[in-house]
């Protein structure tokens, strides 16, 4: 029997190979950039394995989205030190999935709003940021869509520290907290 964290965790490594595995379906894994020999499959399982390892060690945090006791979307993000001296921390956001859905008539994806309010959630567990960063893949079109929608725009830098770099850009969304005057 699976423990309740075994099962989540389980559950949040399919969620993320099924996401990416339909993704990325017409790509091959040179198109990608993973190693010779290494499946897509693999890589993505190792590498949400070693961000789930960085949450229980509290290095990174992990917010959940939930249909019918499953998981069917995930974020892990790290606030970082500022860039800039005196302004507020920023928060990477360095893991988003989502289950694909599909509308049983048509067969086509439909999005049911998880993203975002997945996204929406690392600003509100973080209400003091200045910045929100993530990197993504050049050929993620739809993930660049997706972020420039959400009010992201291009860095032209990465500041994905990993490996195969290249194959990233960076993309910010600058997050202004106000607070009310008072008489």
């Amino acid at each position: 029997n699976d423990s309740p964290s075994a099962l989540l965790e389980k559950q949040i490594i399919s969620t993320h190979v099924t996401s990416f595995l339909d993704l990325y379906k017409a790509h091959t894994e040179s198109d990608l950039g993973l190693k010779p020999g290494l499946t897509k499959k693999a890589w993505i399982t190792n590498m949400v394995k070693e961000a789930l390892e960085d949450v229980k060690l509290g290095k990174l945090h992990l917010a959940i989205a939930r249909i019918d006791d499953r998981v069917d979307g995930f974020l892990v993000c790290k606030p970082v030190t500022s860039r800039h001296e005196g302004l507020k921390n920023d928060v990477y956001v360095s893991l988003l999935a989502v289950r694909p859905f599909m509308d049983f008539k048509s067969q086509e994806k439909i999005h049911i709003g998880i993203g975002r309010q997945l996204m929406e959630s690392a600003e509100k567990r973080f209400p003091t940021i200045n910045t929100l960063t993530l990197d993504t893949r050049l050929i993620n079109k739809s993930a660049i869509f997706f972020y420039e929608k959400l009010g992201f725009h291009c860095t032209g830098k990465r500041t994905f520290g990993g490996s195969n770099s290249d194959h990233y850009i960076g993309y910010e969304k600058t997050s202004i907290s106000t607070t009310g005057f008072r008489p």
